[in-house]
């Protein structure tokens, strides 16, 4: 079954180097939910296999947004203060391991150019990762952008180490090919436009206390699934959810197809408050009873 002018992939967002984050509440966007592809979830890219499958994976699933976040403590300071107590070759083993997951997500964003997709990578703004050879290859494509924006933006909030709270500033940079995303994504701290009523206290999160900042904050994953659904109504790409949920496209073409596969789609049923399909006999039963 084709759609004349419109594009329809096997799932909308996949997670890479993260459990379900970005993935996970896609569904809540009218989005279909892709995989998550982190240690948490079984794969493991110091393995050659799991390299192969994770690109088998994205050619096969073909999702319209990868969302990168690959290690970072690889590229920041705190590994250069680890220097004395690791050692010189330890410390060369660090940075390969860094580098080589550093290229498998590069491979994938390159992926999702090649096929006309989009992808959203994420590191610290001051990372040495910005100047490695693969993240340059990616930049000097068509289309690529980085922006720099503040994590308390998005409510990124903990403690320090002296049990005080407030908001962590951590200026991030956001690379990607996707226009709104790198529209929502570049600003700077409210405290610096001099706005007095949205002034907040930031934390040092210094002292054991970084892990704080490896999350992002559910404000900026719900910016993010909603800046995508705003790019795929203008690219006229539509999620898998929303060819069974949605009418005909005033501007588009009907559905082109077997009859079957036509009538597969027609009798299905979305419950619009609890969200999910319905069973289409139970539907058909309710339906015959009201009249």
């Amino acid at each position: 079954m084709t759609i004349s002018g419109l594009e329809i992939a096997a799932c909308d967002v996949v997670d890479l180097y993260s459990p379900p984050r970005y993935s996970r509440l896609s569904g809540a966007f009218g989005l279909k939910k892709g995989f998550a592809a982190d240690l948490m979830t079984g794969w493991d890219f110091n393995r050659r296999d799991d390299v192969s499958q994770l690109r088998s994976e994205l050619d096969s699933e073909d999702p319209f947004l990868v969302v990168g976040t690959p290690p970072c403590n690889y590229f920041t300071q705190i590994l250069h203060i680890m220097k004395a107590k690791l050692g010189p070759e330890r410390m060369e083993e660090k940075k390969s391991e860094g580098r080589r997951h550093l290229r498998v997500a590069c491979d994938a964003y390159m992926s999702q150019m090649n096929r006309g997709k989009f992808f959203l990578h994420e590191h610290p703004w001051g990372a040495s990762s910005w100047d490695e050879d693969c993240i340059k290859r990616v930049l000097a494509q068509p289309g690529v952008r980085v922006v720099r924006g503040p994590m308390c933006k998005w409510y990124m909030h903990g403690e320090d180490k002296d049990g005080n709270h407030g908001f962590i500033r951590k200026y991030t940079g956001f690379m990607t090919n996707l226009e709104e995303l790198a529209e929502i994504l570049e600003d700077v701290c409210v405290n610096e436009k001099g706005d007095d009523e949205l002034h907040h206290k930031h934390i040092s999160i210094m002292g054991g206390k970084t892990k704080q900042a490896q999350r992002h904050p559910p404000a900026l994953v719900k910016a993010v699934l909603k800046a995508v659904v705003k790019a795929m109504r203008r690219l006229r790409h539509v999620s898998v959810l929303e060819t069974k949920v949605a009418g005909p496209c005033p501007i588009a073409d009907q559905f082109e197809g077997s009859e079957s596969a036509v009538s597969q789609i027609q009798n299905q049923y979305w419950d619009d408050i609890n969200g999910g399909f319905l069973d289409p006999k139970l539907v058909e039963e309710a339906r015959a009873t009201e009249m």
